[in-house]
């Protein structure tokens, strides 16, 4: 500073620890601006590698769906047309194929509605739950009566803040996921309701096959299915949609499992919502 200045500065004590302490902020200064410059860099760059993932499984999930739904329908004409020349062999073999279509189909269609989990912005309002019950039951009542499956819920629900569209997707992939992977033996379903401080908390019951508690990690992750799931049609994906949107709820989904039967999915929906 001496060399600098056209005159003699006289440096206490006290002076130079006020010099080292302002040089001290300064350094810390630079540094937090450099580490807020490359955690910027870093995060446009996971944005764009998450846009370009998420774009490419739209790509790839779209342009499967049309030659799916192609190759589904030329196995339906073949068996149909050519049923007379085809052996049981071969009814077989359009049988598998069409299965296999199929699951190609659901697949991209899982796939799609996974990355609108992710990517939509959610419009947040007052929701009727009692309404979006009624609807799934109605959806689904036809397989209630020929599998003479009890349907239990509520009297009264109270309206709750949320997302209409996305609620009534997570309400329907857990009652789906019970009427698929219950097994035959399921004979009820049962909504039920509760709350605390902070959270509405709806869960979804079944008397059916009961799912292991150790599954409980792996069912909501992504494409993982369990042995007992290989033979129904799905793509592992319903699960891991309903996390992703209640936790978009700033909730959570979680799974218990009696020892011999009843599994009970719950999910939680924040109150903070509402405000």
């Amino acid at each position: 500073m001496n060399l600098a200045s056209k005159r003699m500065i006289s440096l206490t004590e006290a002076k130079i620890d006020l010099l080292i302490a302002i040089g001290s902020q300064i350094a810390i200064a630079i540094n937090v601006a450099k580490l807020y410059e490359d955690i910027r860099k870093k995060t446009e760059e996971i944005r764009r590698t998450k846009e370009e993932l998420e774009f490419f499984a739209y790509t790839i999930s779209h342009d499967l769906k049309n030659p799916a739904i192609g190759v589904s329908g030329f196995a339906k004409l073949l068996a149909e047309k050519y049923e007379h020349k085809l052996d049981e062999k071969g009814m077989g073999y359009c049988n598998q194929i069409r299965r296999a279509a199929e699951q190609i189909e659901i697949f991209t269609k899982d796939i799609n509605e996974y990355i609108k989990s992710k990517r939509i912005s959610f419009n947040i309002e007052r929701t009727n739950i009692k309404r979006i019950i009624s609807h799934i039951r109605h959806e689904v009542s036809h397989v209630l009566k020929e599998r003479n499956i009890e349907w239990s819920e509520p009297d009264t629900i109270p309206e709750v803040m949320g997302d209409k569209l996305a609620i009534t997707r997570v309400f329907r992939n857990l009652i789906d996921n019970a009427l698929k992977h219950a097994g035959k033996n399921l004979t009820k379903i049962a909504i039920g309701y509760d709350q605390d401080d902070h959270f509405h908390i709806f869960s979804f019951s079944n008397d059916g096959t009961a799912m292991k508690q150790k599954d409980s990690g792996v069912v909501f992750q992504m494409f993982q299915r369990l042995p007992t799931s290989e033979q129904i049609e799905g793509s592992g994906l319903g699960l891991t949609i309903v996390k992703e949107i209640v936790e978009a709820h700033n909730g959570k989904v979680w799974l218990e499992s009696g020892p011999k039967k009843d599994t009970t999915f719950y999910v939680s929906i924040a109150k903070a919502l509402e405000t």
